[in-house]
């Protein structure tokens, strides 16, 4: 069996598409919801289906992923941005890796492109299949339950907690992305402005290879004025 876990915090306007790639397994999914506090509709959209389990915790994602896997029965535990969209076949495709694997991730897709993002995405797949083999958590990563209670979970620490789990992970198993896409959202990159957001991304990832603290990674990655006024659109 394989558990879904999904964390959310004000997800109202995105939980029914991510639900929705869910649905035609429903019977073969236990699917945990784990709510950081929501203080919009995301609970009442959950609460419709029946199949989805809906508990609460403090805010953070690697706090509410860690909460959910503490509830989860699977054999695989399946971390889902709230944000995120599986494609067509994600079940079969998760199913046919059999135990030759410990961990993965699927291929990033997302939910809008332009040249910009097209680029973004060339880079990630890339980073992911043959260079770092390190996906992004937006890529819904998927881990054996047992190796995941071996190395002790998420760590719950501000930000940087799927890479951290990726190292990790990395001492056991390699890393499989599968074929089939998930779709995030590029609500943050046309938020903040795509160079913008990517600039904070390798940023916040460098600054980690350096050991600085995750409170000091947050701090620049959350920043304002970082690495420029917010109003910059490229």
């Amino acid at each position: 069996m394989i558990s879904v876990i999904i964390p959310f915090y004000n997800e109202e306007t995105k939980l029914e598409n991510t639900i929705g790639s869910l649905k035609s397994y429903f019977d073969q999914l236990k699917i945990i919801a784990v709510d950081g506090g929501s203080q919009d509709s995301s609970c009442l959209i959950l609460e419709k289906y029946p199949n989805i389990k809906i508990i609460k915790s403090a805010k953070g994602r690697a706090v509410q992923m860690n909460a959910g896997a503490k509830l989860a029965q699977g054999d695989v535990l399946l971390f889902l941005h709230a944000d995120t969209i599986l494609g067509s076949g994600w079940y079969e495709a998760l199913n046919s890796v059999g135990k030759n694997y410990l961990a993965g991730a699927f291929s990033f897709e997302t939910d809008i492109t332009n040249p910009f993002i097209s680029l973004v995405k060339l880079m990630v797949n890339l980073r992911s299949r043959f260079m770092m083999h390190m996906p992004y958590g937006d890529q819904a990563i998927w881990v054996r339950r047992e190796i995941f209670e071996e190395i002790g979970g998420y760590k719950e620490i501000p930000i940087m907690e799927e890479v951290d789990l990726l190292d990790r992970l990395k001492l056991y198993t390699q890393i499989k992305i599968l074929d089939i896409p998930a779709y995030t959202s590029i609500r943050r990159w046309s938020a903040e402005g795509h160079l913008r957001t990517t600039i904070k991304n390798l940023t916040a990832l460098i600054l980690y290879r350096f050991k600085t603290s995750p409170e000091k990674i947050r701090a620049v990655y959350n920043s304002p004025n970082y690495p420029w006024a917010k109003d910059f659109r490229l």
